[in-house]
């Protein structure tokens, strides 16, 4: 059992395994493996912070999972560029999911939808070990393996989008 993640105001938790591929439901208050989602290669989850879904990612695509129902809501294909094994963090308001590419970069995308909004590039490689989003939602906050911590304020990006009539909902 890899990534025990539990779900947000709700009595279930996920966790992924290495051996036998899927992602896993379990009761909180059992203790219970309830059922898998199904998938059939390796798999990395998110719960979002409002609870209302699950994110799963593998080397092929996402998808959205409603909470208690474990159906999938929506799907899309992974991009070429970006890492098959890597982390995807959703926003605290749950409106948001960033991943991670090859070259540095993280993907911006809408949920539950999976819209891509915008893919940042910092200005220079970067090995990127661990990013989240600010409590407000705000900013991108990024650590890298040497330690520097980088920052996207994405409220200001918006506004320049804006500018250019590239701004997302």
């Amino acid at each position: 059992m890899v990534g025990y993640r539990q779900i947000p105001g709700s009595p279930w938790a996920t966790t992924t395994d290495l051996i036998s591929p899927d992602v896993w439901i379990w009761n909180i208050e059992t203790g219970a493996r309830v059922r898998s989602l199904g998938i059939s290669i390796q798999a990395n989850s998110e719960p979002v912070q409002s609870g209302r879904w699950v994110v799963t990612r593998t080397r092929q695509e996402f998808a959205v999972w409603e909470t208690g129902t474990w159906r999938a809501i929506a799907r899309w294909p992974a991009r070429a560029d970006e890492q098959d094994s890597g982390q995807v963090i959703a926003s605290k308001d749950s409106r948001l999911l960033v991943s991670d590419t090859v070259g540095g970069g993280l993907v911006l995308r809408e949920l539950p939808g999976g819209t891509e909004l915008v893919k940042l590039i910092p200005p220079r490689d970067l090995a990127l070990r661990q990013w989240t989003f600010s409590p407000d939602g705000r900013r991108l906050i990024i650590l890298t393996h040497s330690g520097r911590v980088v920052e996207w304020d994405l409220a200001e990006l918006r506004r320049e989008f804006a500018t250019v009539g590239l701004d997302w909902e």
